[in-house]
């Protein structure tokens, strides 16, 4: 059942990923058409500074998953129970710190930010919500558990299915029957986020009824256990927030609201695949942290090794069909906003996610065996750095819109390509080998498809979307074909299917 579970989750969660996708794609140029570029590009911004905010509240969250999937695989439903409550309660205090902060924010948000005057009020009121919608998540983030300790994401998904039906729904009634605004944005997610609220609550009850809130349960203890264990995670996120988020803040802070624009835009794709990686990540966890409670070290490694293979097939396929035809998909999607400036930042933000999608489990592997300390100092350092050097550019007068997300993608490849696996070497015993070998023929046979596919660039018919939509098909097939024989010989392929599905 469990090996089904797996094959479900992953159907399932490709499934929702390519319906949330596919709303997102068509909502988007309809948005920007209707507010301006300009005015879209605070959106993703308020997403970095959100998760700055966000960064004390993963301390706690982000293992209070891990901990209660681990002690319930022990049997130990009196320590699950403690974990849920604590986490319930200690969410409620860190709201109400919180609150106020946000509200300075939201208030003086045109002296952190260059806003434009006339859109001063909508900014204020997006950012309100979208805070609002944080809040919210946070009183509902132990809800969510139960999926992830029942290993049933495909409920997970199922909601997230219905919240991208809601999400249209309610971007088109706005904006029929309204003058469209930006702050209709940070609205519907605020919305969307009391949805979320009450699908993950009774999805909770139905998976784990035994996890219920109880004050009495309160257990400081597991609160300081947790903060010792996520803080290194909470550093991890504050690494890789500054790592991503700093090309687009500095650009608007710095450069101008209209170059803002054109970062935002050229960081859609690249946030479409960092969603679909760790979406795939996601539902290869729950199956992980199990593995590391239940398996020795070397069945644990073998198990985290072949879940990046197939974590690495299924992303890297995306990744390099967007690298080559960027350019089209931006020309057919958004043809009013479209430059040259749009295609060099697309693949300047892309061509680090191939890295980490080849590295994503091996990333992961420190926070499923609770020891993030190395990378997280490591990624945190880095990101000071990129920073601090992207501060001093433009402070010197630096214009040139391309300089920060070069130097950021130069962190990202040195970090993940090299520092992370040497760690899992290190920690785990691994050969180099084994580590090393499916990464370097994965990005080697990437590189070389991409160089290839503009040799004979001329021969793809793009002009329309059906003849776009078709020749992504069959390269995608062609790749993903090849990269399969790559990555597994026959003999390995049957094993791991018979192994992971049946």
């Amino acid at each position: 059942m469990e090996k089904k579970q797996l094959y479900i989750n992953l159907a399932s969660s490709v499934f929702s990923f390519f319906v949330s996708f596919v709303i997102t794609f068509f909502l988007t140029p309809y948005i920007i058409n209707n507010i301006g570029k300009e005015a879209y590009s605070f959106f993703p911004i308020s997403n970095s500074i959100l998760n700055c905010f966000f960064i004390v509240s993963i301390a706690l969250n982000a293992m209070l998953a891990r901990n209660i999937s681990i002690v319930r695989s022990r049997g130990d439903p009196e320590s699950a129970l403690r974990y849920f409550s604590s986490g319930f309660y200690s969410n409620i205090i860190l709201i109400l710190l919180f609150a106020p902060l946000m509200s300075l924010f939201v208030y003086f948000v045109d002296v952190f930010l260059q806003v434009p005057t006339k859109l001063l009020t909508d900014v204020r009121l997006m950012f309100a919500f979208v805070f609002m919608s944080m809040l919210i998540g946070l009183i509902g983030s132990v809800y969510s558990i139960a999926t992830y300790t029942e290993n049933r994401l495909d409920l997970r998904s199922l909601g997230e299915i219905i919240r991208g039906g809601v999400r249209i729904f309610l971007f088109l009634a706005l904006f029929y029957y309204f003058e469209p605004s930006l702050y209709f944005i940070g609205l519907i997610s605020f919305l969307l986020s009391i949805y979320l609220l009450v699908f993950n609550k009774y999805i909770s009850y139905r998976l784990a009824p035994e996890l219920k809130v109880n004050y009495s349960k309160f257990d400081f203890s597991k609160i300081k256990e947790l903060l010792a264990s996520g803080s290194w995670v909470s550093i991890n996120t504050l690494g890789a927030t500054l790592l991503t988020g700093v090309a687009l803040v500095l650009t608007n802070r710095f450069i101008s609201v209209e170059s803002g624009g054109d970062v935002a835009i050229s960081l859609m794709l690249p946030v479409f695949i960092t969603s679909f990686i760790s979406t795939m990540a996601s539902v290869l966890q729950p199956w992980l942290t199990k593995a590391y409670a239940s398996k020795s070290t070397g069945e644990f490694v073998e198990e985290v090794v072949s879940a990046q293979k197939l974590l690495s097939l299924l992303t890297t396929t995306p990744i390099v069909l967007l690298i080559i035809f960027s350019p089209s998909i931006f020309k057919l999607w958004i043809p009013g906003e479209y430059s040259n400036v749009l295609d060099g930042l697309s693949i300047l933000f892309l061509f680090p996610i191939l890295i980490h999608g080849n590295m994503w489990i091996y990333f992961n592997h420190g926070f499923i065996t609770g020891r993030m300390k190395e990378q997280s100092f490591i990624l945190l350092l880095m990101s000071i750095i990129v920073c601090g050097v992207s501060l001093v550019f433009v402070l010197l007068g630096g214009k040139n819109i391309y300089i920060i997300p070069l130097m950021t993608a130069i962190a990202s490849v040195l970090y993940y390509l090299f520092f992370i696996p040497i760690q899992v070497i290190g920690r785990t015993g691994a050969s180099i080998k084994e580590i090393y070998s499916p990464i370097i023929i994965s990005l080697i046979f990437s590189v070389l498809f991409v160089y290839l596919s503009h040799l004979f660039f001329d021969f793809f018919y793009v002009g329309k979307w059906i003849g776009l939509l078709f020749t992504l098909v069959v390269v995608g097939v062609v790749f993903i074909t090849i990269h399969m024989f790559l990555l597994f010989n026959v003999r390995s392929l049957v094993a791991f299917k018979k192994k992971r599905f049946g």
